[in-house]
């Protein structure tokens, strides 16, 4: 078994809105118009993913609680009805992963032993992140002490105790600061990638979380993640992984 790295700690959203879209077929200006559109209004998105498929767009939106109605009425005046509207949600992200497959995989393993099912995830160079009930957030913060480590605190209470009364401030870092002239932590370039498709049932989350732990042995980096919105139940989701990985790919996705 590889060992997990120590990771810097875990931030929580909670108060969000999940909005999915799926765009018109051939469509393929949608993401930027949409952008653009949510721009002018500015309002703020602390989580957006956007993968191709089947001819459409299909897009997990997360805005705040008090952006959901003049969200809602900017999607449905521009583009239509064609969207589903999901509130009381949270977003749970765990940083900094380092691209390392087992800690994605370990989180996805955890929450489906928990008995939770993410509604939508993703990866970003810093961390990797799942939109989930917000009913559910106590629960799987704590139950992150078990297979994780972390530098800043060591038990449940630790991390509790240094979030009060600093919740506002998380708020405002996180999803409410505008700027004139958006900073960026920097840009990463990855070639020599090849990118896979897995449809799944999100209740089935920890089995292709056992798949990505078995990457780590491997030294393979998972540069990419996000799920479409929910089809019937289930959802495909995207990743890169080096192009080496082909010779691996029927052993990894049999299950």
């Amino acid at each position: 078994m590889t060992a997990l790295p120590i990771l810097g700690g875990f931030k929580i959203l909670k108060d969000v809105v999940r909005i999915s879209i799926v765009s018109p077929p051939e469509d393929e200006s949608f993401p930027s118009r949409f952008c653009g559109a949510i721009a002018k209004e500015r309002i703020n998105l602390p989580y957006f993913t956007f993968v191709y498929n089947r001819n459409s767009w299909g897009m997990n939106v997360v805005v705040e609680a008090l952006d959901e109605e003049r969200t809602v009425r900017l999607i449905e005046d521009l583009f239509g009805k064609f969207f589903e509207v999901s509130p009381g949600k949270a977003i749970l992200s765990l940083f900094p992963h380092k691209n390392n497959p087992a800690v994605t995989g370990t989180l996805f393993e955890t929450l489906t032993e928990q008995g939770f099912a993410p509604e939508a995830l993703a990866n970003s160079p810093s961390a990797v992140s799942v939109v989930l009930k917000e009913e559910f957030l106590n629960q799987a913060s704590d139950a992150l002490f078990g297979p994780f480590s972390f530098s800043a605190y060591r038990t449940p209470s630790d991390w509790k105790l240094a979030q009060k009364g600093k919740e506002q401030l998380y708020k405002e870092v996180v999803a409410s600061y505008q700027e004139k002239r958006p900073k960026v932590y920097g840009l990463n370039y990855r070639e020599s990638q090849t990118l896979l498709i897995v449809k799944l049932d999100m209740t089935k989350i920890g089995f292709f979380g056992k798949i990505l732990k078995g990457l780590a042995p491997m030294a393979m980096d998972l540069s990419f993640l996000a799920s479409s919105p929910d089809d019937h139940g289930e959802v495909h989701i995207f990743f890169c992984l080096p192009s080496s990985a082909e010779q691996f790919e029927n052993d990894l996705l049999k299950t």
